[in-house]
């Protein structure tokens, strides 16, 4: 008999304006009526088996514009011209993706524009972040999720929780 294990997929994501390989523009914290632009990092790691036909996909709040930059620049990211949802079609995840082997990772940039009734929020950059894929060996159906980003910018290398709040 053989014994095949599933592989532990996961999904994070992160939000930045110092980190990664954008520069950002407009103000920190945000302010209402503003343009600041933020880069979102998309992450995909697994364990013990390669991951097969693996998408990444959320939403952005309407305040939220996709400027259509990413990392790397061989990647399939589009919008989906129905839902709005950016789309990452990441293919392979390699076993160990994080692991000892190195995750699979996007960055791509959006544009907040946040409004007076925004003053005094954290506002959300994406929604909630869904990944699904297929295990390679034992043919599961793989899914993962991660938490809404906002601009509470924890990963960001110059955090400060006085940036996080939109202003007047």
């Amino acid at each position: 008999k053989k014994i095949r294990f599933s592989t532990d997929f996961q999904v994070t994501g992160a939000a930045s304006y110092y980190n990664g390989p954008f520069t950002n523009t407009g103000p920190l914290p945000p302010r209402a009526n503003q343009k600041t632009t933020y880069t979102i990092k998309w992450t995909l790691t697994n364990t013990a088996n390669q991951v097969s036909n693996t998408e990444v996909r959320a939403a952005l709040p309407i305040n939220v514009k996709y400027l259509g930059t990413f990392s790397p620049a061989n990647s399939d990211v589009t919008q989906d011209s129905r839902t709005g949802e950016i789309v990452w079609k990441a293919g392979d995840v390699a076993r160990g993706a994080g692991y000892g082997a190195t995750p699979k990772t996007l960055y791509f940039q959006v544009e907040l524009l946040p409004s007076v009734s925004d003053i005094g929020t954290s506002p959300v950059l994406v929604q909630e972040i869904k990944a699904k894929g297929t295990d390679a060996s034992t043919t599961a159906k793989l899914e993962a999720k991660w938490n809404p980003l906002t601009t509470k910018l924890y990963n960001d290398q110059n955090y400060s929780p006085t940036n996080e709040k939109v202003v007047q």
